[in-house]
Formats: structure tokens, C-alpha cells, sequence
């Protein structure tokens, strides 16, 4: 039986998790072969599951390190196709892709999964198996920031299967800025009010509305907006609320 969508959010969940933990979780869910990555500051957790590969990265944690990566917004040449990627998000990822190509076998298919800082290591690390030329690859992520140029987007989006989840007014996902050179990487499955619908692709008046009524409600309140919208916990709610409608 394929990975699921409520399998993915799970599995980005269980890589914020202590290793022991994760894994422990992670085989109560029925994966095989469970690997928790940790290196440097960046973590991962890798699964394998009737004859499918995925990769949950986790997000950012409070190490200075991984700020100061997220915040390193300099474009480098994607050395992996056209375009260009987010220098600290890319120098996170080759920290920790020696250990997670060896454990990439020959699923059929594989999916890259994270939230926040973790979805954009997923959106790059797809770029690295298309390098690595496979083929069939499934890319989720939750509320994660832009990080490659919108070259290096186009090759995603023509090449794999994207599910990009955003909820409603997460100011994680509207960073770096467009103007900066950065892009998503497909089509939002965007997330309003408890009982709306979900909007696929939602016009841009819509998204930049929401985002600016909600910064006027709390203004100097960073952190509640985070805690608001921005939670992995908060993106599963949301999700298991819309499947069950």
C-alpha cells in the first residue's frame, strides 16, 4: 500500500523527535528498516515501507547554527540542474546526504518529506535524486520557506510530484522574498478557516489579504503567529480536519 499523506505528516512529526523515540514510533507505524540521521545539527528520519523510500527532515531547532543557515539567503549555482538554491538550506543538506544516499536502494518510488526549514532540505534533496536520476519521487512539504530560484523549481515541477501544504497566514512560507530571486516549487494547497475548503493554488490578492489582516492583529506578536500557524501539530489538525469533512 502506497505512503499516505497522513503517513508523511507523520513521519515529519516523529523527525523532531529524540532518536530513540522516533524510530520507536516510526516502526509502531508499520515502516521498516527505520534510520534516524543526525549530523551536525541537521536530523532526518528514513523509512522504507512495500518497496518505498521516504526521507522526513526536520525543521529548525534551537541551535544557533541552523539559524544562521536559515538566514544565509545567498543564491549559489544549483549544482544539480538549472538554477539556482538557497546557500545555508543547501549547505544543511550536504552535511547530511553521504548518510542518506546510502540507504536510498532501489525503491520504485521515494518521497521527500519535511516541515519548515525541513521542507525546503525536501525540496533540494529532490533535486538531488533527479540528479541521481530517479525518477518517480513524491515531494511533501508543510509550511516550508522558499529556497531555489524559480529555474531550479521548473525542473521539480516537471519532474515530480509535489504536495505543498500551507496553512493559513504562516509567515514561514513567505520567506525569502520573491523579489530576492526565490520561488516555490509547485501549486499551494492552501489552508483557511476550520470549515473553508481547501484551495489549490490560491489567487496571490487572497494569500497577501490574509497574511496582511493577520500581521495587523498582531503586530509585535512573531511568536504567537508562529505558534498559531506555524506548528506541525497545528498543519496535522488542520489537515485530519479537512479529511474527515
Amino acid at each position: 500500500m502506497p505512503i499516505t499523506v497522513c503517513e508523511t505528516m507523520r513521519l515529519a512529526r516523529y523527525s523532531y523527535m529524540n532518536p530513540s523515540r522516533a524510530k520507536s514510533s516510526a516502526e509502531r507505524d508499520g515502516f521498516d528498516n527505520v534510520v534516524f540521521l543526525s549530523k551536525n545539527g541537521t536530523q532526518c528520519l528514513c523509512v522504507e515501507k512495500d518497496g518505498e523510500f521516504a526521507c522526513a527532515f526536520r525543521g529548525t531547532d534551537y541551535n544557533i547554527q541552523e539559524w544562521i543557515s536559515n538566514v544565509d539567503a545567498k543564491r549559489i549555482d544549483n549544482q544539480f540542474g538549472p538554477g539556482a538554491l538557497h546557500r545555508g538550506f543547501s549547505n544543511e543538506l550536504e552535511v547530511i546526504w553521504p548518510e542518506v544516499s546510502k540507504y536510498v536502494g532501489n525503491e520504485k518510488h521515494v518521497h521527500m518529506i519535511g516541515h519548515s526549514k525541513g521542507g525546503a532540505l525536501a525540496n533540494i534533496a529532490a533535486l538531488r535524486m533527479l540528479y541521481d536520476h530517479i525518477n518517480e519521487i513524491t515531494l511533501w512539504t508543510f509550511g516550508s520557506p522558499r529556497c531555489m530560484s524559480a529555474k531550479a523549481a521548473a525542473e521539480i515541477e516537471l519532474h515530480c510530484r509535489v504536495i505543498r501544504v500551507v496553512n493559513f497566514a504562516d509567515p514561514v512560507t513567505w520567506f525569502p522574498r520573491g523579489w530576492w530571486g526565490f520561488k516555490h516549487a509547485g501549486n499551494a494547497l492552501y489552508f483557511r478557516g476550520w470549515n473553508q475548503k481547501m484551495i489549490e493554488g490560491p489567487p496571490y490578492a487572497m494569500v497577501w489579504w490574509d497574511a496582511i489582516s493577520e500581521l495587523a492583529k498582531n503586530i509585535g506578536c512573531w511568536r504567537k503567529l508562529m505558534r498559531k500557524y506555524h506548528l506541525m501539530s497545528h498543519y496535522m489538525l488542520k489537515i485530519i480536519h479537512h479529511l474527515e469533512r
